[in-house]
């Protein structure tokens, strides 16, 4: 279920069964007017992975960021945190690789879960087979769930 479409009423059906949120974040520059962007391919990959999860997991809006990682940690911690104190278990973040790598967490304590799960974005983009990232990031969401 996408965060975006979903009124109160449908949310207080769904509320009980969804314990995990997948959190798109892409990157967004610009150089002398040139678009630098992966939000578009992040956010392909998680509306098929939530198409394919749906009933347990909630999509977030991607976040989108420049070159000051510094502040997107502090930011994804800031609400990580009241994520937690409103019983979502499972937090996945999706995003480039290259950022993942970039970003650190903590051991979260239990029963809570950060989940990093790079995408690998390369030049050619908008050759990616979209379907088959969304299938591998479903395959470690599930096992993630399987290991609880």
């Amino acid at each position: 279920m996408k965060l975006a479409n979903v009124n109160n009423e449908e949310w207080n059906t769904f509320a009980p069964y969804v314990d995990t949120i997948l959190l798109p974040v892409a990157r967004l520059g610009f150089h002398e007017k040139e678009l630098h962007s992966s939000e578009q391919v992040i956010e392909e990959i998680a509306g098929e992975v939530e198409q394919e999860l749906q009933g347990r997991l909630l999509l977030m809006p991607t976040i989108s960021y420049g070159k000051d990682l510094s502040t997107l940690q502090l930011y994804i911690r800031s609400i990580v945190e009241e994520w937690k104190s409103s019983s979502f278990y499972h937090i996945v973040i999706l995003a480039a690789e290259t950022v993942l790598h970039e970003l650190s967490f903590s051991t979260v304590d239990k029963p809570y879960q950060i989940t990093l799960i790079p995408v690998k974005i390369t030049d050619g983009a908008k050759d990616m087979n979209i379907e088959e990232e969304a299938s591998s990031v479903c395959e470690k969401l599930i096992l993630t769930w399987s290991n609880e």
